[in-house]
């Protein structure tokens, strides 16, 4: 199955807020939202804001995995635990 190519915007912030992401999505269509620098994160308003609108919200790692999934798998996709 071939997957529909993910337009993302890149924010390099140290930690990306809810009114991060609202500004971003209000400017640009995309699929997603990514923290570019392994220090970055990301509040949990501000995935939830993301979700609410059907934008991905990852950092990069976390992106890494998400492409594998499409919809609402894609969306809410958590990273395995490395024990």
């Amino acid at each position: 199955m071939r997957k529909p190519p993910i337009r993302a915007f890149l924010l390099d912030l140290y930690i990306v807020g809810e009114a991060d992401v609202l500004e971003v999505m209000s400017e640009h269509d995309i699929e997603a939202i990514v923290a570019t620098s392994i220090f970055n994160e990301y509040t949990h308003d501000a995935k939830e804001a993301c979700r609410k609108n059907g934008v991905g919200l990852f950092t990069f790692t976390e992106l890494r995995g998400a492409v594998w999934y499409v919809g609402k798998r894609f969306l809410d996709y958590v990273p395995p635990n490395k024990d």
